[in-house]
C-alpha cells in the first residue's frame, strides 16, 4: 500500500512537471525533467518521513511544493525561445541563453515560496483564533492518524508516546498492534 502511494505521487509529479513546459522543450528534456521530478518527490517524501519535519501523509509538499519548484527551475534551464509565444522570448541556460531566465525563475520560486508561507501562516493564525487547530495533548502525542483514524504504523514513535502516557492516564492501552490500513475510514465507508 505504501509503495503504491509513493508510486502514484511520483507519477503525478512526473506527469505534471514534464507536461507543463513541453511545448518549449524537447521530448528528451521533458522526460529528463519528469524523471528528476519523480526522484526529487521520492527523496523529499523519505526525508519528511524520516525527519518528522512536516505532517504530510499525502505527499502534497513533495509533489506540488518541491516538484513545482523544480519545474520552474527546469524551465529556466531547458526552454527554447519561441516567437509565437509572447512570454517565451529567452532561451534557457542549456540553450545558450545565459543566466537571465534561470535567475528570473529562481526569483519567482523565492517570491512564491515567501508569499505562500506568509499567506498560509496568516490563514492558519486567523483560523486558530476562530476554531482551535491543535488537538489536546494526548491526541497530539499519539498523532492524528491514530487518534482520528485508528491508523498505527510502527516506527513513528507512537509506541513510546503510549508508554509515557500510560503513567499519567489510566485509560491508555500501550499493548496495541500496528495496522497498515486506515480502519477508521474503512468503518465509515462500510456504514
Amino acid at each position: 500500500m505504501e509503495l503504491k502511494h509513493r508510486s502514484v505521487s511520483q507519477s503525478v509529479s512526473l506527469n505534471a512537471l514534464s507536461t507543463a513546459c513541453c511545448y518549449l522543450v524537447s521530448t528528451r528534456e521533458a522526460v529528463f525533467i519528469g524523471l528528476i521530478s519523480g526522484l526529487l518527490t521520492f527523496l523529499v517524501m523519505k526525508l519528511i518521513e524520516r525527519q518528522y519535519v512536516v505532517d504530510d501523509p499525502t505527499a502534497s509538499f513533495a509533489v506540488h511544493g518541491v516538484g513545482g519548484m523544480w519545474g520552474m527551475i527546469a524551465a529556466g534551464v531547458f526552454v527554447k525561445a519561441d516567437e509565437r509565444i509572447a512570454r517565451a522570448e529567452h532561451d534557457g541556460l542549456m540553450r545558450g541563453g545565459g543566466a537571465y531566465l534561470i535567475l528570473v525563475q529562481l526569483a519567482a520560486v523565492l517570491s512564491l515560496t515567501a508569499w505562500s508561507a506568509i499567506t498560509t501562516y496568516a490563514i492558519l493564525w486567523i483560523s486558530d483564533h476562530i476554531i482551535p487547530i491543535r488537538m489536546d495533548l494526548v491526541n497530539e502525542l499519539l498523532g492524528t492518524d491514530y487518534a482520528s483514524f485508528n491508523v498505527l504504523r510502527s516506527g513513528l514513535g507512537i509506541e513510546e508516546a503510549l508508554e509515557v502516557l500510560k503513567h499519567y492516564h489510566d485509560n491508555v492501552d500501550a499493548g496495541i498492534d500496528p495496522t497498515g490500513q486506515n480502519l477508521g475510514t474503512v468503518e465509515l465507508i462500510l456504514l
